[in-house]
């Protein structure tokens, strides 16, 4: 019964929260911050449980916090330049 109230605990109280979330912030800032998720849980077996993390597990890591970069550095773009590069300029 514990092991039932937690698998339901664990991922109902995480959905209701992600959900409250997206309707007080934007769409994009919710996903980038949902994307960073895996990279927290990652860091925190290797500092806390002091479990290895391989090469491609870093490099992953890598790939999602590079990503992460480039599109808020997307959204800090003004209006006019996100306008040419969608080919939306006069």
């Amino acid at each position: 019964m514990l092991a039932a109230a937690c698998g339901v605990l664990a991922s109902t109280i995480p959905y209701a929260v992600d959900l409250l979330a997206l309707r007080r912030i934007p769409a994009p800032l919710f996903g980038t911050v949902t994307s960073v998720s895996p990279v927290w849980a990652a860091l925190a077996g290797w500092l806390l449980l002091h479990q290895a993390l391989g090469i491609h597990e870093w490099v992953g890591i890598g790939l999602i916090v590079t990503g992460n970069v480039v599109v808020s550095a997307r959204g800090l773009q003004p209006d006019r330049a996100r306008a040419v590069e969608r080919g939306e300029h006069r």
